[in-house]
């Protein structure tokens, strides 16, 4: 008889469940297993050892093998409301254990007991690809593609954002079933129209708006597609773009489409979501795109009707500022903007009459004359950066009162500046091959690249379990390492032809949280480390920025964290720190 997942997880008694279905006699054991279970659960200490411990529980219980995946989703199902960080881990213990044992899966439970985790969001995202290949090996093709749809709409429904390789995954399934093109992009748009405001990898925006000029999404998820508003780092021209492919950015402009909020609430939360993009620990101010201004013109008469502002001063980051570009530009198709109080509203300059001009400074004159030599014997990137000074120089006013301006920028062209470049090279295609082996190595490991420390002269790349360090001559080591289960983040730094792996544990804000570390020639000796900032995974460290630990004294404190290494000397002449 198949066992439907808890209709309340917190209380889950699905172990006990399978033992009354097979009648082993085991109840007793498995009630005073559940107690315990239930005890740890509640107690405040040391979460960091948490699954440790439910591991030993069930050790001592005296249960056989056969037991242990039914035991750690019934562990999984009890943490999904309050920890589902941990529920996810058990979930994949559950799943190691049918495999390390070689036991018997239920079909029906492993389609509906991955349900209930994905609709709970707590499956991390490698989940997504394993559980696509287990359905492949446990169902016929036509049904384990649409299984897999019903997992994706549950990984939805819980929040997480969809994969960068999803597009990839979805005609591989739908291959396998013997569907088309058209079965692909129906899925696609699905999963996009139900990901609004999530961090859509730019990437499978991109290959979304490629597949749909081919096949287009479903007409129930143009709506959807409308208000998608990506939020990773991108100012939104990608999501733009797919729009003007699907035709849904003219059913907006034609008033076939209205987005939920209306027209002047989608142009408002453009500019909300996309003035100001992030970079390493901080924001930076974003212009709008091109492809905004081309489709407002569009918009205006829409948003004209509706008769309320567009509010444009107001970011995701908490960042405000004032695009006067975007206000003219609004203003001059009739659309009313609001200002915060205080704030001056832009004025487009009005060229002044003739008497009026003043005359030009000498100084300005050349200022102006230098900017156009390096647009005339400077590499590409220094010219358009001159060109760029002398748009913002040249006022209407400049032109009219600069009687020989004509002369001065007679033959301005980028042709000689790009053709210097190329002859010179390219620096986007400048490479290092060590550097780009060691992102390929880590990025083919389970987790990816997680971030890239520096060491001087030394790059230090690395994943979940594994680190390499490169220089300009070449790879100067590698480790592979284990974390304890306490790591909630952590970093690797090359130094001294030794890797430091230092975590953050305690779980409280990240600028308070105590540190631990060990270095990887001696991984059981862990310490406590102190560092001027708190462990990041961004990296955004001053370059060449070596960290100072307290030395590798003292009582060690015991850990299960384990590692490989592997180092290259230090080429001639130089000196480790």
């Amino acid at each position: 008889m198949p066992l439907s997942p808890p209709p309340d997880p917190t209380v889950s008694t699905l172990l006990l469940d399978w033992e009354r279905v097979r009648g082993h006699g085991r109840e007793p054991e498995i009630l005073d297993l559940l107690t315990a279970v239930d005890a740890r659960l509640a107690s405040r200490r040391d979460r960091g050892r948490l699954l440790s411990d439910l591991a030993a529980t069930f050790t001592s219980s005296g249960l056989p093998e056969a037991y242990l995946p039914w035991y750690w989703d019934t562990v999984g199902h009890r943490m999904l409301r309050g920890q589902k960080k941990h529920a996810g881990t058990a979930y994949r213990r559950a799943r190691e254990a049918e495999a390390a044992h070689a036991l018997e899966v239920d079909t029906h439970h492993a389609v509906e007991n991955a349900l209930l985790f994905a609709r709970a969001g707590a499956l991390p995202g490698k989940e997504l690809g394993l559980h696509q290949r287990a359905l492949a090996e446990l169902l016929p093709a036509p049904r384990a593609h649409t299984e897999f749809l019903r997992f994706l709409d549950a990984w939805t429904d819980g929040g997480a954002p969809p994969p960068a390789d999803l597009l990839t995954r979805l005609r591989a399934s739908a291959r396998a079933a013997g569907l088309a093109t058209a079965e692909a992009a129906r899925a696609l748009g699905r999963v996009l129209a139900a990901s609004g405001g999530r961090a859509v990898p730019v990437g499978l925006v991109r290959a979304a708006d490629r597949l749909f000029a081919q096949a287009p999404p479903h007409e129930e998820d143009r709506p959807g597609l409308a208000v998608l508003f990506p939020a990773s780092i991108t100012d939104g021209a990608e999501w733009l773009r797919l729009l003007e492919t699907t035709g849904i950015a003219e059913d907006m402009a034609e008033g076939r489409l209205r987005p939920e909020k209306g027209y002047g609430a989608w142009l408002s939360h453009y500019f909300f979501m996309y003035n100001h993009r992030w970079v390493g620990e901080g924001v930076t101010k974003q212009r709008m795109p091109g492809e905004l201004y081309a489709l407002l013109p569009r918009l205006a008469p829409r948003i004209r009707a509706e008769g309320a502002a567009v509010r444009l001063y107001e970011g995701r980051y908490r960042h405000g500022r004032l695009d006067s570009d975007l206000v003219l530009a609004c203003e001059s198709h009739g659309v009313r903007v609001e200002l915060p109080e205080g704030v001056t509203r832009p004025v487009r300059p009005v060229p002044r009459r003739e008497e009026a001009v003043p005359k030009l400074h000498r100084e300005f004159l050349e200022q102006v004359s230098a900017e156009v030599e390096v647009v005339r014997g400077a590499p590409l990137q220094e010219a358009e950066r001159a060109l760029d000074a002398l748009d913002a120089r040249l006022s209407h006013d400049a032109m009219r009162g600069w009687d020989g301006v004509e002369d001065v920028l007679d033959g301005l062209d980028l042709v000689e500046p790009l053709a210097r470049t190329l002859r010179f090279g390219v620096p986007g295609e400048y490479v290092w091959p060590a550097f780009e082996e060691a992102v390929a190595e880590i990025g083919a490991r389970d987790g990816g690249v997680l971030g890239v420390t520096p060491t001087w002269p030394v790059l230090t790349v690395y994943g979940r379990d594994a680190a390499v360090a490169v220089d300009h001559r070449g790879r100067r080591g590698w480790c592979a390492f284990t974390l304890p289960e306490e790591a909630e983040r952590h970093t690797v730094h090359f130094v001294g032809g030794d890797f430091q792996v230092t975590w953050a544990y305690g779980g409280r804000s990240r600028s308070r949280q105590p540190q631990r570390a060990f270095w990887c020639s001696a991984p059981d000796d862990v310490f406590e480390a102190y560092s001027p900032r708190p462990c990041s995974t961004t990296a955004a460290t001053p370059p060449g920025w070596v960290w100072s630990w307290p030395p590798r004294t003292g009582a060690a404190t015991t850990s299960n964290a384990s590692c490989a290494l592997e180092t290259a000397a230090a080429p001639s002449g130089w000196t480790t720190t």
